[in-house]
């Protein structure tokens, strides 16, 4: 313990510290690069918590806009994602575009720990293609009627 100073650093180990105070007492505190480690990660998994509640809010006010539809059709190892507002050229209304993030997420659900290893192309010895348990081999994203998609309806 140095004159002049409120406490000294006696010895450091796994993680602790030990201090002695102007009395003499020993403490045994933790380091502090740990502690703000550990304060940083629950700052983020909030600010993270905060988005994604956020992001749910938006969603929700998205769906009282415009009409029209996104549907998820899913056939075998093919999954469609249909626009169906032809008469707008199927152009995203606010509600199409909250349920194409629902079928985004749908497909994130489905295909969720399916992939242990890349796809293989051409397969082994015994004929297999390598993607028996791969949930999908495409994603396609059409348009119902005649147009794809003319854009984004500001409403």
């Amino acid at each position: 313990h140095r004159r002049g100073t409120s406490c000294g650093v006696l010895r450091k180990a796994s993680g602790l510290v030990e201090i002695q105070g102007r009395s003499g007492v020993m403490r045994r505190c933790m380091r502090l690069r740990p502690l703000l480690s550990l304060a940083a990660r629950r700052a983020s998994t909030t600010r993270s918590e905060a988005a994604a509640d956020a992001l749910a809010s938006f969603r929700e006010e998205l769906r009282q806009h415009g009409g029209g539809a996104t549907t998820l059709e899913v056939s075998g190892k093919v999954a469609t994602i249909w626009l169906d507002q032809p008469a707008k050229a199927n152009a995203l209304s606010g509600k199409m575009m909250a349920e194409l993030s629902d079928a985004v997420a749908n497909l994130e659900q489905l295909c969720a720990g399916a992939y242990r290893s890349p796809p293989l192309f051409g397969g082994g010895d015994d004929g297999d293609n390598g993607d028996a348990d791969v949930p999908l081999s495409a994603v396609l994203l059409r348009g119902r009627g005649r147009h794809f998609c003319a854009g984004v309806i500001h409403t």
